[in-house]
């Protein structure tokens, strides 16, 4: 067979499966004020301080 049509074919059929899963989930947004465990997260993340930290008791 032809290398480049079975990654096609693998990447289409990969796609249909993630369809299929999408349709099972609920997306729901949670304003960031609500949130403070991501929004400390993601500061973390946006301040490159990436180092590897243990998180016992998140702050809520």
């Amino acid at each position: 067979m032809n290398p480049t049509y079975d990654a096609l074919n693998d990447l289409i059929n990969t796609k249909l499966e993630l369809n299929m899963e999408i349709d099972k989930e609920k997306i729901q947004h949670i304003p960031w004020e609500d949130n403070s465990i991501v929004d400390s997260l993601a500061k973390s993340v946006h301040s490159k301080r990436l180092d590897l930290r243990l998180i016992e008791d998140p702050p809520l």
